[in-house]
């Protein structure tokens, strides 16, 4: 991969797309689920990562190169993904307890 830089940014391509797929499941899960009882915020935790999520593919793919030393840093940018993944389980414990 060091001698092409296409088939490197190939693997951060696919990196970038098993790491959502990674954590698509549970972010849509918790969307559902706490939407169930709080539709607005639920979807705005939901665009904000679907937003992160995209900056966090483009910063991994385009921010990297071969002959770059922090090899797909880039990702960092759409990092703020991991809030709302975050702030949506708290969303889906918040209803779980409340349905208690």
């Amino acid at each position: 991969m060091k001698a092409t830089p296409a088939a490197y940014r190939f693997n951060c391509a696919q990196r970038a797309h098993v790491n959502l797929l990674e954590n698509m499941a549970q972010a849509i899960l918790c969307m559902l689920f706490s939407g169930l009882v709080h539709p607005r915020a639920a979807t705005g935790l939901g665009g904000f990562w679907l937003a992160c999520r995209v900056l966090y593919a483009l910063g991994y793919v385009v921010g990297s190169g071969a002959d770059e030393k922090g090899k797909g840093k880039g990702r960092m940018i759409g990092g703020g993904f991991w809030l709302a993944q975050f702030a949506l389980i708290g969303l889906s414990v918040y209803v779980a307890m409340g349905l208690l």
